[in-house]
């Protein structure tokens, strides 16, 4: 036995022992980071995904954005709805002219352009939609809705919608947009909203609405 050999072991085996501790704590620290690491990674991962379906979304979002602005240019006033309007200005002119020409106003001529102002030609000459009376203004914006209800129509269109049609004008031209509306056989059903006594003659079946006592009642008569 020797007391300084037992020493310098047991110094040793200290030293070992501190390194081994050591080592320990640096591995635990070391798996600690590794675990943050790993989060970390999936974390980027994760985000490099959802970065990947951003782009795609954005690429498709752009491609279908693109496809609109081609659509939006197609239709414009000036691509396909011109082209539809010019055909279409034609035949809708003509019905125009024709429920017109039943207001029997001194005008000798409807026109049409191709942006669809209207232009009349009467004694004086040719005259544009702002120079004519409050009642003649009436008269061609329904000679117009009914011409444009007439040429797209054909036979499909079952219904339409007047909403005091009168207003404006006179008692002749009130008979006038009568015979006019009861002429009307290529629209089946014509709902007219008025409060003009006068259209009762155009009606196959008049419903009022009536308030009495603060209450509204309906009654129909056919």
């Amino acid at each position: 036995y020797n007391e300084e050999n037992y020493r310098n072991m047991i110094f040793l085996i200290d030293r070992l022992n501190e390194k081994f501790n050591g080592y320990t704590k640096e591995i635990a620290v070391n798996d600690n980071n590794l675990s943050i690491y790993e989060t970390t990674v999936e974390t980027i991962e994760k985000t490099i995904e959802a970065n990947r379906k951003n782009k795609e979304e954005f690429i498709a979002v752009n491609e279908y954005y693109g496809l609109l602005e081609d659509l939006r240019t197609l239709y414009i006033k000036d691509g396909i709805q011109k082209d539809l309007r010019s055909q279409s200005r034609p035949l809708i002119q003509k019905y125009t002219r024709e429920f017109f020409e039943k207001f029997n106003f001194n005008y000798s001529d409807l026109i049409l352009d191709d942006e669809y102002n209207i232009s009349i030609y009467g004694p004086e000459g040719e005259s544009n939609i702002e120079m004519v009376s409050g009642g003649e203004k009436i008269a061609i914006a329904l000679a117009l809705r009914l011409g444009i209800t007439q040429a797209m129509s054909k036979g499909n269109i079952e219904t339409i919608l007047l909403d005091e049609p009168t207003i404006h004008l006179d008692t002749i031209r009130k008979q006038h947009l009568i015979t006019v509306l009861r002429s009307m056989s290529v629209i089946p059903q014509m709902l007219i909203v008025t409060h003009d006594d006068e259209l009762e003659n155009a009606a196959d079946t008049l419903i009022r609405v009536e308030k009495e006592d603060g209450i509204s009642t309906v009654k129909i008569n056919s």
